[in-house]
């Protein structure tokens, strides 16, 4: 300690070479360290934050991508929303007289393991023949109108066909007659009411 000592009082430039004290010490070991109650440089701290904001960010983006394919896989596969073309089936549908172009969201899985049965409400494509006169719900832009069909490949817009809402009156092997004295018959009885759903 006395040759450190003789060094602060006689040489004011510093250290010499040879001084055991100072043996093997450099440059970077005489910084002095933050105490360590001192808050955080201000670049570590917006380091930090940045990539918290970009954990995040990437966290949300994932979490949007899954619902969205979640959501196509459901609509794609369980139910699908369609267009209710006309004002036929609204009072059975929910009661609005005078309503077209309402969505509903029909079942895609009622039908992979049984058949329509008779008073169900089903949604089907109507054949080439009734499709005259309908009007494709699609936009005239040409832009607007690949976006819906790409929205609707996912299941967020409805499909550009003549899709109907109708009840079934009959089932294969039926006969189905409309005349002036009996009215509508199923297998040459009238056909009654069938109940609202």
């Amino acid at each position: 300690m006395a040759t450190l000592t003789r060094w602060l009082h006689t040489d004011p430039t510093g250290p010499p070479e040879s001084t055991p004290e100072f043996a093997g010490s450099d440059a970077s070991s005489t910084q002095t360290a933050a105490p360590s109650g001192a808050p955080n440089p201000p670049k570590r701290r917006q380091g930090r934050l940045r990539k918290v904001v970009i954990l995040v960010a990437v966290v949300l983006v994932l979490l949007v991508v899954l619902l969205l394919a979640l959501y196509a896989i459901v609509v794609n596969f369980v139910a699908r929303p369609y267009t209710v073309p006309s004002e036929a089936m609204e009072p059975t549908l929910h009661g609005c007289s005078g309503c077209v172009s309402d969505l509903v969201m029909v079942d895609e899985l009622a039908y992979r393991s049984s058949s329509p049965q008779r008073g169900d409400v089903i949604v089907f494509m109507g054949p080439p023949s009734w499709n005259v006169g309908y009007k494709s719900i699609r936009s005239d832009n040409t832009a607007l109108r690949w976006a819906q069909n790409v929205l609707s490949v996912l299941g967020f817009v409805p499909p550009d066909e003549n899709d109907l809402v109708k009840r079934v009156i009959a089932v294969g092997g039926q006969t189905v007659q409309c005349r002036a004295d009996t009215g509508l018959t199923v297998d040459g009885k009238p056909l009654t009411v069938l109940p609202l759903i």
